[in-house]
């Protein structure tokens, strides 16, 4: 459900959009139109790196927003595609804009949603940062970051190639810091 926030642009700001997996929401240096909140589904925002590696920068899951930066640019800075089967919001970039310039309650509201988002970036940074590759891949299970069993979702957003985060789940696993349950599912002991 649309944030109560959202609530206060008129009806002709949000558009409800359904994407199929592997679908194209915008790509790098398209044109903005606005930001979009995921109903269902989930959101890759990925950049490739010079020599053509995937970077993931957000995985956007329900009930998030993404592509925040488009208020303010004119062009999308990344690549948005379907993980799965995905319903957005499209929040029109004018309307928003207009209803930050009128009501300041609104724009408060907003830019701590903004603030909130930027703190868990802030800490998927400072979990990229972690040296050792075993103790970032600790880190990252410990703050839930492997959802469901998709180990190569994980290496890409802690920096890892998914052969070192193999190893380090196995060299976890052998310290007896971490238990594996599951095929791909591990909890910290």
């Amino acid at each position: 459900m649309l944030p109560k926030l959202f609530h206060d642009l008129p009806a002709n700001a949000l558009k409800n959009i359904n994407f199929q997996k592997s679908e194209t929401i915008f790509r790098q240096y398209d044109e903005t139109c606005g930001l979009y909140f995921v109903i269902s589904g989930k959101v890759s925002l990925k950049r490739h790196s010079p020599n053509g590696d995937e970077i993931i920068i957000h995985n956007a899951g329900k009930n998030e927003t993404f592509a925040e930066a488009a208020l303010f640019s004119k062009e999308y800075h990344c690549d948005a595609t379907a993980i799965e089967t995905t319903q957005l919001v499209l929040i029109n970039k004018a309307a928003v804009l207009a209803q930050m310039a009128s009501n300041p309650i609104f724009a408060m509201n907003l830019s701590a949603q903004f603030a909130r988002q930027i703190q868990i970036y802030r800490r998927r940074l400072e979990i990229q940062a972690i040296q050792s590759a075993d103790e970032r891949v600790y880190a990252a299970i410990g703050d839930g970051m492997l959802q469901g069993n998709i180990i190569k979702e994980l290496a890409a957003h802690i920096g890892l190639s998914h052969e070192a985060t193999y190893r380090s789940l196995a060299n976890l696993v052998k310290r007896n810091k971490l238990t594996k349950f599951a095929r791909g599912k591990y909890i910290i002991k």
